[in-house]
């Protein structure tokens, strides 16, 4: 009964996520969205710099989970824990780490629309993984030893870590570009780089699968995963139709998974 209640309440919230991802699907296709620098709406755009945008935008579900964990009791050698704990090592990358990267290089600024419209998604993204991790997902008691949730956290990982080496590619290439004077966008390599154009969007896919594996498939980890393959697939088609009018671009990559699309 009153569990029941709870998890009413994120999974209302992750429907509606759910149901409005794919009209983003849509929009950042028909925008033809590419880079955030690059968006405007109705043909002007407000932006600010790059690493305020970001932090602001990511930090909210680095609050949430970080509020659960520490105000629930749910601190312990169980799932739940490092389950949160997963959630608030890539949101402290993203919203820290990776935005102090980005005051120290010559990030491009980012559209207000975009920041608030992602400063929604996280902040209604992050309450939901937080409340169900910390107060209504259950588990076996032998979960914690399970293959399941160790092959979930190892994907998770390895997504992680090639999502930090690709952004510290492209900052590498950022740097280099400034410092030559060209305007003309540097083709990235090795790694990933040699068989997708976009390795950081397959990466962070490949963190959020390996969450919802780690959460024993939970319903909300399943929305957060769709939600993030409708952001992240289509801005990865679009700047590889993008990439591909470079006549140096290398014609065997693919956009977005390795051999196949």
């Amino acid at each position: 009964g009153e569990i029941v209640k709870k998890m009413e309440v994120e999974q209302s919230l992750a429907t509606i996520l759910l149901l409005f991802f794919p009209i983003a699907f849509v929009l950042i296709i028909y925008l033809k969205f590419d880079r955030f620098s690059e968006l405007k709406l109705f043909g002007f755009s407000v932006s600010f710099p790059g690493y305020i945008s970001w932090a602001a935008m990511e930090i909210p579900s680095l609050l949430w989970s970080t509020y659960y964990l520490l105000t629930t009791n749910t601190i312990g050698m169980n799932p739940q824990t490092i389950l949160l704990l997963m959630f608030i090592v890539h949101y402290t990358n993203r919203s820290i780490i990776y935005s102090l990267k980005q005051a120290s290089s010559s990030s491009s600024n980012i559209p207000i629309f975009v920041s608030v419209s992602a400063f929604m998604f996280t902040n209604c993204n992050g309450f939901i993984q937080g409340r169900y991790l910390s107060m209504n997902a259950s588990f076996d008691d032998g979960y914690l030893m399970s293959v399941q949730l160790w092959v979930g956290l190892l994907l998770f990982v390895l997504g992680m870590a090639s999502n930090i080496h690709c952004d510290n590619e492209f900052q590498r290439l950022s740097d280099e570009r400034r410092k030559s004077g060209t305007k003309e966008y540097l083709i990235p390599h090795g790694g990933l780089f040699d068989y997708i154009t976009c390795p950081h969007y397959f990466s962070e896919t490949m963190e959020w699968f390996g969450f919802m594996v780690a959460c024993n498939f939970s319903y909300v980890s399943f929305v957060f995963l769709v939600c993030t393959i409708c952001n992240l697939l289509p801005r990865a088609l679009v700047r590889h139709a993008t990439w591909l009018k470079n006549d140096k671009y290398p014609r065997n990559r693919k956009a977005f998974f390795p051999f196949i699309l």
